[in-house]
């Protein structure tokens, strides 16, 4: 049998001034004085199975600083579409918001995950009541912790649109377990009816660090509705904690 693969490189450049740090940069801080980024987007496909990545090289002006290798993305798997499955780290965000999301955002650089989800229809007539996404994921936050050494990681999006205009979205974030930890209950991992562990000084028990939020998203079509020069006017809100 023989297998077609395809594949897609596109380059990409950046510069900056400023010691200001830039959000949505995969943990790229840049706080010299100017500094410019080439970088380059490539993946390879067989079918469904595919292979991303997204590699930089920063070029920072200040005295005795070397050029900088950076690996963002870095993911394989199978993707259709409708369904994923695979591993690696992807430069990402959790909810509506890229700029303002409460519990993950892509300003860090992503940690090493397996996810997984699927996004579409529900089957038969219930596929009338609107489409859905939903995806897990599961890995380990690797960056230095002064508390808990390479904890747990598990992230959970589900989200309903009923209508284009409107999607309703619930989202989670979990730090479990770590280096001299005890495991955590998988009960408790899926449902934190007792995320934290009270009276524990010697660090016996499993403990959890828990975050969940809510969200809502418009989508007005204003060019559709009312004709104009403006195509789309969106909003979201998120309550968490």
């Amino acid at each position: 049998h023989s297998v077609v693969a395809t594949e897609s490189l596109r380059p990409t450049a950046s510069v900056y001034a400023g010691e200001a740090q830039p959000v949505n940069a995969a943990g790229d801080v840049g706080v010299h004085a100017f500094g410019a980024r080439l970088g380059v987007r490539g993946a390879v496909y067989s079918g469904p199975v595919v292979a991303r990545v997204r590699g930089s090289v920063g070029l920072d002006v200040a005295p005795g600083v070397e050029p900088t290798l950076a690996i963002p993305e870095a993911w394989v798997g199978y993707d259709s579409g409708k369904h994923w499955l695979g591993f690696g780290q992807q430069s990402r965000w959790m909810g509506p918001g890229q700029h303002g999301t409460l519990l993950l955002s892509d300003n860090a650089t992503a940690p090493w995950m397996v996810n997984g989800g699927l996004d579409g229809h529900l089957p038969g007539v219930l596929g009338k009541i609107g489409r859905f996404r939903a995806e897990l994921g599961v890995g380990v936050l690797q960056v230095p912790r002064n508390d808990v050494a390479m904890p747990g990681l598990l992230m959970m999006d589900v989200r309903w649109m009923p209508h284009p205009v409107f999607e309703l979205g619930v989202n989670r974030l979990s730090l479990f377990g770590g280096e001299d930890r005890p495991d955590v209950d998988f009960g408790q991992l899926l449902v934190p009816s007792e995320p934290h562990v009270a009276d524990d000084p010697d660090k016996e028990l499993p403990d959890q660090n828990e975050l969940a939020s809510l969200t809502v998203r418009l989508n007005l079509p204003f060019k559709r509705w009312f004709g104009g020069p403006l195509g789309h006017l969106a909003g979201w809100w998120e309550y968490g904690g």
